[in-house]
């Protein structure tokens, strides 16, 4: 049990973790989460995606998926789209998410998603994020296999300048297309010279 977060682990045939979230209601205030208890519809209703916001009863048919947020839909037509317009407002990390998922996935970002990101980030929402937060962003995002592609795709929705006012441009990045084998390293280095630049030259 995680009282503080509202979530329980279990562990399965040994060695497959799973982590349940029991009833919560979830605040942002830029940092960690605070959690309140709530019913399993209120949880639901706070995920970022409704191909998150998907959950199985623990008695009775386990063939029935609890999908009030029609997630099986989304799954089915490869789609990315948020619970409702404010999401990325109440978390803006959950844009890093959504470019994960997507190219993690092969899937697309709805429109009306899309557009949502891109006033969230006109409106200055990531500058509520703390430091750390965006930290483990990158950390998650380095550990992806499409981690260049989902770089890139970060860059031209302008996401990246929401963490440093410098990373507008991605070309530093761009150079190491084709590349095998690269490490979070590569990606920091890439990412560290327009800001060194930027500093050099006030």
């Amino acid at each position: 049990m995680h009282p503080r977060f509202g979530t329980a682990t279990i562990e399965i045939d040994g060695d497959v973790w799973t982590r349940l979230p029991l009833g919560r209601k979830v605040f942002f205030p830029g940092s960690l989460p605070e959690v309140l208890a709530s019913s399993l519809e209120d949880d639901l209703a706070r995920r970022d995606f409704p191909i998150n916001a998907m959950a199985l009863p623990l008695t009775g048919d386990f063939s029935e998926v609890i999908d009030p947020h029609l997630g099986l839909n989304d799954i089915a037509s490869r789609t990315i789209r948020t619970m409702h317009p404010a999401s990325f407002i109440d978390d803006p990390t959950r844009m890093f998410r959504a470019i994960r998922y997507e190219q993690r996935l092969g899937f697309q970002i709805s429109s009306d998603t899309l557009s949502n990101f891109k006033d969230a980030i006109t409106q200055g929402y990531g500058d509520a994020v703390s430091g750390d937060r965006w930290r483990h962003e990158f950390e998650r995002l380095f550990a992806e296999s499409q981690a260049f592609k989902m770089l890139i795709r970060a860059f031209g929705l302008g996401l990246l300048s929401t963490v440093h006012p410098a990373l507008v441009d991605s070309r530093p990045l761009a150079i190491l297309a084709g590349e095998d084998r690269l490490s979070p390293n590569d990606y920091l280095a890439a990412l560290a010279l327009p800001i060194t630049i930027l500093t050099e030259n006030r």
